[in-house]
């Protein structure tokens, strides 16, 4: 099993997240890490593109409690 996981927030970036994917990838200093893309529910081809990259996807539709903005 692998001893590092990355995980990758996206959302709607099918046109960088292959990189991301291949930076992650590249960062295992010697051993493959996990490459985890958590998309927040894109448009558009994010996850597609993440899985062809190599990144195991997970799917969120509904986040709670996100807060904007705080000082203090």
């Amino acid at each position: 099993p692998p001893r590092l996981a990355i995980v990758i927030p996206a959302l709607d970036e099918e046109a960088s997240i292959g990189a991301a994917v291949a930076s992650a990838l590249d960062a295992g200093c010697g051993a493959r890490p996990a490459v985890v893309v958590v998309d927040g529910g894109s448009a558009d081809g994010t996850a597609r593109a993440a899985r062809r990259a190599g990144a195991t996807v997970r799917e969120v539709w509904r986040v709670v409690g996100v807060m904007r903005g705080v000082v203090g």
